[in-house]
């Protein structure tokens, strides 16, 4: 088993939160990097590291990925919830948990993971998890399938001529 997937089941509530968050913002970072021109070390601090930088937190890093079609609103509002979780248990002077306080188990409520309609994942630890892994698989899809040209969104599916044509050929053969 992964030390990620490890940390974020077996760590502490607030770990968990903290981590899986930062594992995604990582990501966003990646992904943006892997379409900008090469950088020099000093460019990429000036873009997310140096005070005040553009794409310093997650909440810019998010909007101008979604901006730049590489994945669709549930997406984008997914990654927001995950970012504000991690906030609450960032900033709580206290101990909290993802049970404890109503407002981070209404977030996890929302998450839009993929379960079986049948059994739902009640518990929002469970569904923080889950959404935190889903997320991080449709970012690495992402990265290695960019958007090229026009992107819609039918449902949550994206369409156009970006990294799900690119995935479906990949998968499936040459489209007819």
């Amino acid at each position: 088993m992964s030390s990620f997937f490890k940390e974020l089941r077996d760590g502490s509530e607030r770990a968990c939160a903290l981590v899986g968050c930062a594992f995604l913002d990582h990501c966003l970072k990646s992904l943006l990097e892997n379409q900008f021109i090469t950088l020099t070390r000093a460019e990429n601090k000036q873009l997310f590291a140096a005070k005040g930088a553009p794409l310093a937190d997650m909440a810019a890093k998010v909007d101008l990925s979604y901006a730049m079609g590489f994945f669709t609103k549930t997406h984008r509002d997914d990654l927001h919830r995950i970012r504000i979780i991690r906030n609450a248990f960032g900033h709580a002077p206290r101990n909290v948990g993802f049970s404890m306080t109503a407002a981070i188990a209404e977030e996890c409520s929302e998450l839009s993971i993929n379960t079986d309609p049948e059994n739902p994942v009640g518990d929002p630890r469970m569904r923080f998890i889950i959404g935190t892994l889903e997320l991080a698989a449709m970012l690495k899809v992402a990265k290695d399938y960019p958007p090229v040209g026009k992107i819609t969104t039918v449902g949550n599916a994206l369409v156009g001529s970006g990294f799900t044509s690119a995935l479906l050929k990949k998968t499936s053969g040459p489209l007819p």
